[in-house]
């Protein structure tokens, strides 16, 4: 009998190593332009006030542009986002794709933070402080996502983890989302933008003023309370925390904050009203 001839072995074809090289690229590509976007956005001089106001109530054209690019960019980097992680993790190659959509919307963001910066515009200290503020989270939070995906920590190494074990991705994209919604809430304008600083500063300093005040003023009934807990530890028998200097600093401190409190309080309404008489 014969030797029967053997059929050669067909070659198994091995997926070329320069696609995992392009998604990289695209990702790696994507993290340095947002880079350089965060870079541009943090040399921003916010602390100075420089220009002149161009409106208060009602918003020039400009400032409604560059606003409106603020607001698109966000809501298509929150929309991109979740498809960038949902996809990537089945397909990393399908969701770089996406990193083009992703970077257009942080160039709208930071491009309507520049108009703003500009300085015939018009735009007040407390306006592009809120704008400058937000889309650095909105940037910095995307760049963590994308981070994510560039050194393969949101890849799941296997099946069960694809289903349900590789959360990374998901927490990176809330918090892009979480940024985002920020984004879309900057105040519109300089009356916006001015009234919730103002805000701001009345709600701290309430809350310095109840501290120093419980300070002051401690209220014993909180050390009974615990004193019946199992699980409450006292570490100081002492009931005197604060020497006599500290006192009489913080009842200073205290006094002081009240008259700043009352003092806003009995000025602000005029400050708006002297505002817009300005700017009728």
């Amino acid at each position: 009998m014969g030797k029967k001839s053997k059929t050669p072995k067909k070659k198994t074809s091995t997926p070329p190593a320069s696609t995992n090289e392009e998604e990289n690229n695209m990702n790696k590509e994507t993290y340095e332009a947002l880079n350089r976007l965060s870079l541009a956005l943090n040399d921003l001089d916010d602390k100075i006030e420089s220009t002149t106001l161009s409106h208060y109530r009602h918003l020039t054209n400009e400032v409604s542009e560059a606003h409106k690019m603020m607001t698109s960019g966000a809501e298509l980097i929150k929309a991109t986002s979740t498809k960038y992680t949902l996809v990537g993790k089945v397909d990393v190659a399908e969701g770089a794709k996406l990193t083009q959509d992703l970077r257009k919307g942080a160039e709208l963001v930071s491009t309507g933070v520049l108009v703003l910066f500009d300085s015939s515009i018009g735009a007040s200290r407390s306006y592009r402080a809120h704008a400058k503020q937000s889309a650095r989270g909105v940037i910095a939070s995307l760049m963590r996502l994308v981070q994510c995906f560039l050194d393969g920590s949101a890849l799941p190494a296997n099946a069960a983890e694809l289903r349900d074990g590789n959360t990374i991705g998901a927490q990176r994209t809330g918090a892009v989302w979480e940024a985002c919604d920020g984004m879309v809430k900057v105040p519109k304008g300089n009356r916006a933008a001015m009234r919730r600083e103002l805000l701001t500063w009345v709600v701290e300093c309430n809350e310095t003023m109840q501290q120093f005040q419980d300070t002051v003023e401690p209220d014993g009934n909180d050390d009974d309370d615990n004193a019946n807990d199992e699980n409450y530890d006292c570490f100081s028998d002492d009931d005197d925390q604060y020497t006599s200097l500290v006192i009489n600093i913080v009842t200073a401190y205290l006094a002081l904050l009240e008259m700043f409190s009352r003092h806003i309080e009995c000025n602000s309404q005029k400050l708006v009203n002297v505002q817009e008489k300005l700017f009728l």
